[in-house]
């Protein structure tokens, strides 16, 4: 019986030969994992630089809230409606492995009465003139003039099963955006051509003829060879594809939909003429390499924010160092940058302002509800000095470092001034308005804002907003009158001479500093309690209004560039702005935009909402009170929480700390 069977299996190994193995693509190939994932939005400069010119493919997974909205309103039903009369082409199929399926022109709206019940799969161009354009997601990594010259019509991909595509190279480049389901792709390099046997196609230049699903090792042994990435997009995720790099995309969920974005970075040949794949691909890789690097884009500077870069910029710090804030528990706060309490000091009544330290760092000046301005020794809290003023103070207290006069702005609504061993040297006002804002300390002068109200019938005997005192003796150099009451803080710009202030008539007022004088004046559509903050090269101003709108003003056409809506309550936190980061506290959310597009990057989500402005240091950490009696260090380029502070009440005031570990180049007032 043995010697039977052993004589059928000879005699079918000599007549039908060694059986083939058969294994599907990723069974055969070397699996590389996944590719560099970012999530953030890259300027398009780097995007080009890092990526599209040295063909690197990049999984992006943006966190901003701004873009997850405008892929969320991509539905079926918004597609329908801007779509349906529009012609395009479907393939009759699915899983489509070799050959080339039945290709059908029809109405989208047709496409859609019978997808679901057809192996339908819609793969069309959207026309130039589609009113559905305007809804479509749009890459900020692509906004550059250079790359929207050279795009081709954005491609709609649209199905209702389970879906493959054939082993295949795209002539163009290629960012995929996945709006619903979900694509599994194996993506190998253009350098593998060989391997896909690309000059061996059936059907066109660019379709590999092994199958996927089913891949013969004996009649395409090469196959073994090709080493892939595995990426998985989700909706939401941008997924670059560089041109004539293979892949292999599987969809699943149910609707899957996607949008391509096609362009010709590089226009070297026609590429759908080349017949000889393997070595058209080899020189257009080569003449790639030839081209700049770099690109201009007037719609985006060199300095947008790029998060992989800016963690490159932070330096560990060498020990710790102290911070210090109060609380609305009363207490005033000594902490380090690790988050260990070094001192507190208990007052009688809130202690929200923000504090200042001495030159020689030996002292801490505090001022708080109580009345009292108070000299802590800063490395263990004993009171050296409190001088008592006529009313708490909420205001940041000043400090001249050069003389070492300590100044604070009172509801009393006067200024005092004092010398460094507790000495009042004067008071200024009252000034028919209380001081909420914190005052700004010139070389020789500082500059008050209040909540006088001009327009008050009974009392028009001071109706000054904005003043400049002397810091020699409090007596007012200059006044002017805004149209409504002034709560927040003035920003200066030293190069232009200009002081910025934002009132409660919905204005924003751009003063000379020297004179006083108006230099031009903008309608803000909203009044501030978040004070104003310059770029650091003094081009843009950034502002919030207390209903969360945040804006970007260019200085010098004097006009918004961009806003956001973040639709808050009472804002009262002011922006922290960086040449990379945007800091900016609505309600209780802290978010961190790009501050040349409003585009943001991340948010963090506390428990209540903020007072307290974010202060960054040289190590990447920003810190910030919230009312849900917390202070938090977080990291600035992810915006994760590295550690937090509870006190007893609301932290209201912004924290301090020595100037030589402040990040260089951050900007924003002191509340």
């Amino acid at each position: 019986m043995m010697s039977i069977l052993f004589n059928l299996f000879l005699l079918n190994w000599i007549v039908f030969g060694q059986q083939p193995e058969i294994l599907t693509l990723s069974q055969a190939t070397k699996d590389l994992g996944s590719i560099r994932v970012l999530k953030y939005e890259p300027s398009a400069q780097d995007f080009y630089h890092k990526f599209i010119h040295s063909s690197t493919p990049v999984l992006i997974r943006p966190q901003s809230s701004s873009w997850q909205k405008s892929v969320a309103q991509v539905t079926p039903e918004l597609i329908e409606e801007h779509l349906q009369h529009t012609h395009g082409k479907a393939y009759k199929r699915t899983m489509w492995t070799t050959g080339w399926p039945v290709e059908l022109r029809l109405k989208f709206k047709d496409f859609v009465k019978h997808m679901q019940v057809e192996d339908l799969y819609w793969d069309s161009t959207i026309p130039a003139n589609s009113s559905f354009l305007k809804h479509l997601p749009f890459p900020f990594s692509l906004d550059c003039q250079y790359l929207v010259d050279r795009f081709v019509a954005p491609n709609l991909l649209y199905t209702f099963h389970e879906a493959s595509s054939v082993f295949h190279q795209d002539g163009s480049e290629n960012m995929f955006v996945q709006i619903s389901g979900s694509k599994t792709w194996l993506l190998a390099n253009y350098s593998f051509s060989r391997h896909a046997y690309a000059d061996s196609y059936t059907v066109l230049p660019g379709l590999s003829p092994i199958n996927p699903k089913a891949v013969n090792l004996t009649e395409f042994p090469m196959v073994s060879d090709i080493e892939f990435y595995n990426i998985t997009t989700m909706p939401g995720d941008m997924l670059y594809v560089p041109q004539y790099w293979w892949h292999y995309v599987m969809s699943k969920g149910s609707p899957n939909i996607g949008f391509n974005y096609w362009f010709n970075a590089f226009n070297f040949y026609d590429a759908e003429n080349s017949v000889n794949v393997e070595e058209y691909v080899n020189k257009f890789a080569n003449k790639r390499k030839l081209v700049s690097s770099k690109i201009r884009c007037s719609q985006q500077e060199a300095t947008i924010a790029d998060i992989a870069m800016m963690q490159l910029q932070y330096k560990v710090s060498e020990k710790p160092f102290p911070i210090y804030f109060g609380s609305d528990d009363g207490f005033f706060y000594a902490i380090n940058s690790i988050g260990e309490i070094l001192w507190k000091y208990k007052t009688s009544n809130d202690a929200g302002s923000t504090p200042i330290l001495s030159k020689d760092e030996k002292s801490v000046y505090f001022a708080g509800e109580d009345s009292n301005l108070y000299s802590f020794d800063a490395m263990n809290g004993n009171v050296l000095w409190k001088a008592k003023l006529g009313d708490g103070v909420t205001a940041a207290v000043r400090i001249n470092m050069e003389t070492s006069v300590v100044f604070a702005a009172s509801l009393d609504m006067n200024v005092y001034a004092f010398h460094e061993n507790g000495t009042q040297l004067w008071k200024s006002g009252p000034f028919n308005g209380e001081l909420w804002a914190s005052p700004y300390l010139g070389e020789n002068f500082v500059i008050i804002c209040t909540m006088a109200e001009p327009n008050n019938e009974e009392d028009k005997s001071n109706p000054y907003t904005v003043l400049k005192l002397s810091t020699i003796t409090g007596s007012v150099i200059w006044r002017y009158a805004t149209v409504g009451s002034v709560f927040a803080s003035p920003a200066v710009l030293k190069s232009q001479k200009s002081v910025a202030v934002s009132s409660y008539d919905h204005h924003l007022y751009v003063l000379d500093i020297t004179s006083g004088l108006l230099q031009w004046k903008l309608d803000i559509g909203d009044y501030c309690n978040a004070s104003p903050a310059f770029s650091d090269d003094g081009k843009l101003l950034f502002l919030t209004t207390t209903h969360g709108v945040v804006m970007c003003i260019d200085m010098n056409v004097k006009s918004i560039k961009w806003k956001q809506d973040f639709q808050g309550t009472d804002v009262l936190s002011s922006p922290l702005v960086t040449e990379q980061l945007l800091l900016q506290a609505v309600d209780s959310v802290l978010f961190a935009l790009n501050p040349r597009s409003g585009e943001t990057l991340w948010k963090f989500v506390s428990n209540s909402s903020f007072i307290s402005s974010p202060r960054l240091d040289k190590y990447g950490i920003i810190y910030i009170g919230c009312n849900d009696n917390n202070f938090y260090a977080i990291i600035a380029t992810t915006g994760t929480v590295k550690w937090v502070v509870t006190t007893s009440g609301a932290v209201v005031g912004t924290a301090s700390f020595s100037s030589r570990h402040f990040h260089k180049g951050s900007h924003g007032a002191l509340l």
